[in-house]
């Protein structure tokens, strides 16, 4: 069998063995597939809690978490895994499993390494820098170990927790933009 192998590499050269090609094949959407494409990654870097003088705006998505006691559950675990995290992107909600990755790199420093490089390995096909900050405030502030929701409402309890969540964010997001700029080198 090896002699086979050995005498096509010789005869047809290493590059029929080796070859790859040199762009990837070209995908063509139809304008409907386009357009939920489009409304999906609107959703994904969308902010969920936006504060603005005296208004709160809350999303969607945002004020489900906060009435929706089955999303909640989803949402909010006792404990963030790398198992319950894997199950979330398989189901393609890609929101929630990096909301799950803010608290794996917040919870566990052990596994930091880890989450920087499966979150790096989005930077080629979405700006994580948004994803990341969309999350954050998409879900930050309905989080049970921050806040108690009165009236579908956030309010505040454990501003500190809040802000170990935040800093957890910035720090990826620093990782991030400096992955990004040696991309371009």
């Amino acid at each position: 069998m090896r002699r086979w192998l050995f005498l096509i590499v010789l005869l047809c050269g290493p590059e029929v063995c080796l070859a790859q090609p040199d762009t990837l094949p070209v995908i063509h959407l139809t304008p409907q597939q386009e357009g939920v494409y489009n409304t999906w990654l609107a959703q994904l870097y969308e902010i969920g809690v936006v504060v603005q003088g005296d208004s709160i705006y809350i999303s969607e998505e945002a004020r489900q978490a906060a009435t929706d006691n089955a999303f909640r559950a989803v949402l909010f675990p006792p404990t963030y895994t790398w198992t319950a995290a894997a199950s979330i992107f398989q189901q393609l909600q890609l929101k929630i499993g990096f909301w799950y990755l803010i608290n794996i790199y917040r919870n566990d420093p052990a596994t930091r390494e880890y989450v920087l490089k499966y979150i790096l390995t989005f930077e080629n096909i979405l700006e994580m820098d948004k994803v990341l900050i969309s999350s954050f405030y998409t879900y930050a502030f309905l989080d049970p170990e921050v806040s108690v929701i009165v009236d579908g409402k956030p309010d505040i309890q454990h501003p500190e927790i809040l802000e170990q969540k935040l800093l957890a964010v910035k720090e990826i997001v620093v990782y991030v933009m400096a992955y990004r700029e040696q991309q371009k080198k």
